[in-house]
């Protein structure tokens, strides 16, 4: 009698839980999400020069519609190989499910390399999408541009005078941006023994245009007569040394003059002041006069002509007679 009446209670414990069991939801079922896709219009972007402009288009549709999604459903992150982390974050769906992809303005260009770019959807919050990335990236090609430093010395013309190096930027970047690349030059004076007579680097200026050179002073004591190597370097600033080449630049000789040698010739003449000309115009009115004045009276004595006599003394003068013979 018992043991029936176990049995009948574990059998209506098996039927309660499992009405139970039907009458609660199933928590799988209260968290579907709908799938998505996204795809890239392209699969090859070609190639450009660096720091040029690229774009692509990411368009995400739900697969069970085929529909796009809403712009407010969620945002786009873009990955590219070769770089960390995220390349561009929460890219903005526009209106048909479409998301524009392209190089930022507020970080560096891509170095040049060739890179493959993908992308993934991340739906927001309360939109009942799951997330999806592209099964297949696009891929860029970026080519570096060339930097070719060039430099030019300006020999003293006296041992007194100083010397300068002219620089000057060309290239391919001088050719294709109309622009000069960002850096600084490093310059360095070495006598015949190898000892560094001079070295300095200072920054390229931003404000030079595209074949505008700079002179740079050698400020240093350089011995008469002497020769000295000028070193020259350019070296392009961390912004975008990953897409240029840069060329070496041939050294250079510095020749100073022995001392005196043509200083005559280049020696400052002073000038006058008012005092001395004054003077001296002085000087040559009178010594224009002491001259003029013999000559005038030469002159006359030449053509015949003599003094006159005065009037007054006319009468005075002796009348020569001639006696009777």
């Amino acid at each position: 009698m018992a043991e029936r009446r176990v049995r009948t209670l574990c059998a209506a414990a098996v039927v309660a839980g499992a009405g139970l069991a039907l009458l609660t939801p199933s928590p799988v079922a209260a968290v579907e999400l709908a799938e998505t896709s996204v795809a890239l219009d392209s699969t090859d972007l070609g190639a450009i020069d660096f720091g040029g402009d690229w774009l692509v288009q990411a368009s995400v549709t739900v697969d069970r519609t085929g529909a796009p999604v809403d712009p407010v459903s969620g945002v786009i992150d873009v990955y590219v190989s070769g770089v960390a982390g995220v390349f561009l974050e929460d890219v903005p769906i526009q209106a048909g499910g479409v998301a524009y992809i392209s190089d930022p303005d507020d970080q560096p260009p891509l170095s040049a390399g060739t890179y493959a770019i993908s992308a993934v959807f991340q739906p927001a919050a309360g939109s009942g999408l799951q997330t999806s990335q592209t099964d297949a990236s696009a891929t860029l090609a970026v080519g570096a541009l060339t930097v070719e430093p060039r430099a030019r010395v300006s020999q003293p013309a006296t041992a007194s005078d100083p010397a300068a190096v002219e620089l000057r930027l060309g290239g391919t970047w001088v050719e294709k941006t109309g622009t000069q690349p960002p850096g600084s030059w490093t310059i360095a004076v070495q006598d015949a023994a190898g000892e560094e007579a001079y070295a300095t680097t200072i920054t390229h200026p931003d404000t030079v245009d595209a074949e505008e050179a700079i002179s740079v002073p050698v400020d240093a004591e350089l011995s008469p007569g002497g020769e000295y190597t000028v070193l020259v370097a350019f070296l392009p600033d961390p912004s975008v040394a990953g897409g240029v080449t840069v060329s070496t630049v041939p050294e250079a000789l510095l020749e100073v003059p022995s001392p005196g040698s043509f200083d005559w010739a280049f020696a400052p003449v002073p000038l006058p002041t008012p005092a001395f000309v004054t003077l001296l115009a002085l000087v040559l009115v009178l010594l224009a006069a002491a001259v003029a004045t013999p000559l005038v009276l030469l002159r006359r004595r030449r053509d015949g002509q003599s003094p006159e006599v005065p009037a007054e003394d006319v009468g005075t003068q002796p009348v020569r007679t001639h006696s009777p013979v």
